[in-house]
């Protein structure tokens, strides 16, 4: 596989056309504080608000999560949040994030990104994302279903990989010839999709 890499020059770009992004907080019963990260990461996000949504996804359906969501609303965010909830917890996360994509289809956007509940965004997400979605010609844009980009861990333990060298390797070598191959694996979390993809292949596995 390795005779295959040659990486995708991506580099962030600042002036692109906007492309309206659903942001999906996917939760179940990760600690609050967990989720009071990331949910104010978001807010940090470099975006126009006309065209960004965020939703948190509570398979928990707690009482607490959605008092906080409703407080930070009061505080007039710069994108603010909705709070999602379903009657179960059928088909688990694939499940939940298929639920929002039927129940809000008259109001969805052309993009969505999954943000598991400590995936906490840097302010440049979507620089880095367009960017590489920008980087192809159009007639190859117009055929991306994805773009998956790295995740990078606050609590990797040092004494079992002291310079996250596997999570390195995966990211930057693996993966990028995977692209070239055209089989780039989406990893669950952190990737920008195209909502008619989604909706094309039929939703998200829901049977783990």
């Amino acid at each position: 596989m390795i005779v295959h890499w040659q990486p995708l020059d991506a580099k962030p770009v600042h002036q692109y056309r906007m492309r309206t992004v659903d942001i999906l907080v996917t939760t179940y019963k990760e600690d609050m504080d967990v989720i009071i990260d990331t949910l104010e990461a978001i807010q940090r996000i470099a975006y126009d608000s006309r065209f960004l949504n965020v939703y948190v996804l509570d398979d928990g359906r707690r009482a607490e999560l959605q008092e906080f969501v409703n407080l930070m609303n009061a505080r007039d965010p710069m994108y603010p949040v909705r709070y999602v909830t379903r009657p179960n917890n059928k088909g688990r996360k694939g499940g939940n994030i298929n639920h929002f994509i039927r129940e809000y289809e008259e109001e969805a956007s052309e993009w969505l990104i999954v943000l598991d509940a400590d995936m906490a965004p840097f302010p440049e997400i979507f620089d880095v994302l367009f960017g590489a979605y920008y980087s192809y010609e159009k007639e190859e844009r117009d055929n991306i279903a994805f773009i998956q980009c790295p995740q990078h861990f606050k609590n990797h333990i040092p004494e079992k990989d002291w310079y996250d060298i596997g999570m390195a390797f995966f990211y930057t070598c693996v993966m990028a010839c995977m692209s070239q191959l055209n089989c780039t694996m989406y990893i669950g979390t952190c990737a920008l999709w195209r909502r008619s993809a989604i909706v094309f292949g039929g939703g998200f596995h829901e049977s783990h």
